[in-house]
This record gives C-alpha cells, structure tokens and sequence, in this order.
C-alpha cells in the first residue's frame, strides 16, 4: 500500500539543480499524549508492526488512527499493510509467542505456512489480529476509566493482561482453540547472542 503524499518541498544539489521531495506525516508527533510508541517483531520476525501511525487516504485530506505492518525483507518499501479502523491513537502492539495452524477457509495474505496472533492497543481498546488474513479476530473495550497503557501477552498465548492509567490491571482468557489451533510443533525461536557479550558503560 502506497503512502499519499503531503505536501511537496522543491531544494537545490550542488549544481543548482532543483531537486523534489514528497513530504508525509506517518506518525503522530510530540502532541499526543502518550510517552511510549511500543512496536513489535512477529516471533518468527517476518513482520515488524508500528503503532501510533496516522495515514491519509488519497482522496480525502484527513488523516485517520493506523497501524503500519512492515515485511521484514522490504523495509525500505513502502507499508506491507496498513490496518485502520481505530477510534483512538493506537500505542503499543504485541505478539502472542504462540505459532496457529492456518484456517483453509480465510485467504492467506503472506505467504507462511502458519498464523501469529497478534494485539493492538488503543487508548481505550485492544484489537486482536493474525498473520493470515490481517482482519480483526476480537475487540475488546470498556475495561478501564481511564487510557490503556501497556498488554502482555501470557506464556501459553492463552491470556493477555492489560494495564491502564487508572492503576488497574485486567486479564482477559481465552477458551483453548478460541484463537485457532496451535501447531503441535512450535518453532524453537532463539534470540542470536553475540559468542562474546560485553557491555559498554
């Protein structure tokens, strides 16, 4: 998906030649009330998705709540995917560390052989996705008086806590197989670290 484009800025090379250069805002700026942009890589890191984002449909001149879904082997490309929909800026997203089989009946977007689950978090709600179809699978709202902060997906992918600016903290749990099957071989996922660590100061 194309990214539209703002605004158009004309400047001079070292020949005097003008060069042009297309400007857009992709994300909300220091103005939002909010200290934290909290992005994530899929556990098997074929797709790194961004929250906070603010997108422009080419025929309209306002901009709309995103979230920006990159692949991880085209990111100087434009947008995998841009998912929309939000009522409220969106500020953190989270996997699930949990591989699905996929649903023969859904269309598969990617081109893996398995689903991650994945969460939004809104201000005021979290969104629950997949790697397949990229369509919201869950919504969930009205669990706090006041902005959602921070979620945390559970070992066995079956419950996410949720945090708020009110001091709260809620779990929500899912029904085994609410989610999709698991696959009954989960990949064995390693971060690489370095065969000799330092750390700096």
């Amino acid at each position: 998906m194309k990214l539209p484009k703002e605004r158009e800025i004309v400047l001079k090379d070292e020949n005097d030649e003008e060069i042009k250069h297309k400007m857009f805002r992709v994300y909300h700026d220091e103005t939002l009330v909010s200290w934290y942009r909290r992005c994530s890589f899929s556990p098997d890191g074929a797709f790194f998705v961004s929250p906070t984002g603010t997108f422009k449909q080419s025929d309209s001149n306002e901009y709309i709540e995103s979230v920006y879904v990159f692949s991880r082997n085209k990111f100087k490309n434009n947008p995998f995917l841009v998912l929309t929909g939000f009522q409220k800026p969106t500020v953190a997203v989270r996997f699930s560390p949990i591989f699905y089989e996929l649903i023969p009946e859904n269309k598969n977007v990617s081109t893996l052989s398995y689903r991650c689950i994945f969460a939004v978090l809104s201000q005021e709600s979290v969104f629950i996705y997949d790697t397949q179809s990229f369509q919201v699978l869950a919504i969930i709202k009205d669990l706090h008086y006041s902005h959602l902060t921070d979620l945390a997906w559970s070992n066995d992918g079956q419950s996410i806590l949720i945090s708020s600016n009110d001091g709260f903290v809620s779990l929500v749990s899912f029904q085994e197989n609410e989610l999709g099957s698991k696959l009954a071989i989960q990949p064995e996922i390693k971060p690489k670290v370095p065969n000799n660590p330092s750390v700096h100061h």
